[in-house]
């Protein structure tokens, strides 16, 4: 998108050139992609549509393209007048007489409802070039950031997405906890669902039962009593059965301040961090559990 305003508003070599080779006889808001057409004309042109709508053109020396160009308010003309054929060389200026634009010419060529709206366009000075305005800036001034907004797809805020990844807490941790929500910790459950045998046991309580998410980090004795330790002093009732349990358990509290907030909110990922650190030092280092 920046390099399509840049040929449209800036007279270089580069711009010069591309005209030259793509639009010597037609104008290039309206030129038709051809499957001849190279790589790079062809990605300019994909991307013509979208930058287009956001360039206005204010009129002083009036070259912007009468047809094609936003320079009225409502709009570019040509998609609102029906003609069988809509000159692309055809300049604002033809139509400006004594620095105003001359209703008898445009008569000839729109109809009388798009008049009204053509006629309010104010002219400037007419020894100044006409000015490109980015509209999604204020200043009118293109910025990749604002074209960025206008070419993302944006979707719908994940909330757990957002509570997990949220300012403060270290990537490691957050990095972890998206591991660990969407099953892609190396627990023996998940060795097992890839077709992997292994012997799977426990290391965090004596029971020694299957090794799996939940019993890892909310049903076992071990991790109840690490949640319960936990979750008293703040008045938190621990009942998940589930990470997703445990995690709604503290995220549901209404908090009293921002601080309160914060706690509720990183308290539990520090929990289940420590816990899988556990986890891995039992089975890995052969170290003792240690609810310290």
């Amino acid at each position: 998108m920046k390099r399509w305003w840049r040929l449209r508003t800036i007279d270089n070599l580069w711009s010069q050139f591309v005209k030259a080779k793509y639009c010597p006889i037609s104008n290039m808001v309206s030129k038709v992609i051809s499957p001849n057409n190279s790589n790079i004309w062809r990605s300019l042109l994909k991307i013509r549509l979208q930058a287009e709508q956001h360039i206005k053109w204010e009129i002083n020396k009036g070259k912007v393209l009468f047809w094609w160009d936003n320079w009225p308010d409502q709009g570019p003309v040509a998609p609102r007048v029906w003609l069988e054929r809509k000159l692309g060389s055809i300049t604002v200026q033809n139509f400006i007489n004594n620095n105003n634009l001359n209703m008898n010419s445009l008569e000839r060529v729109i109809t009388n409802d798009l008049i009204q709206g053509v006629m309010d366009t104010e002219i400037g000075e007419r020894q100044l070039p006409d000015k490109s305005i980015w509209t999604p800036t204020t200043n009118g001034n293109f910025t990749c950031s604002s074209a960025w907004q206008i070419v993302r797809q944006k979707q719908d805020v994940d909330l757990l997405a957002k509570m997990i990844w949220a300012k403060g807490t270290p990537f490691k941790i957050s990095f972890f906890m998206w591991r660990l929500l969407r099953k892609k910790l190396p627990l023996d459950d998940r060795i097992l669902s890839l077709g992997i045998q292994t012997d799977s046991n426990c290391n965090c309580c004596r029971e020694q039962l299957p090794e799996k998410v939940d019993h890892v980090f909310t049903t076992s004795l071990f991790a109840m009593r690490i949640w319960n330790q936990m979750a008293t002093p703040l008045g938190i009732s621990h009942q998940g059965n589930s990470v997703q349990g445990a995690l709604d358990c503290w995220w549901r509290v209404q908090p009293n301040n921002q601080v309160h907030k914060h706690i509720l909110l990183i308290t539990p990922c520090y929990i289940l961090w420590q816990l899988w650190r556990a986890r891995c030092d039992k089975r890995l280092l052969f170290l003792k559990d240690s609810t310290k």
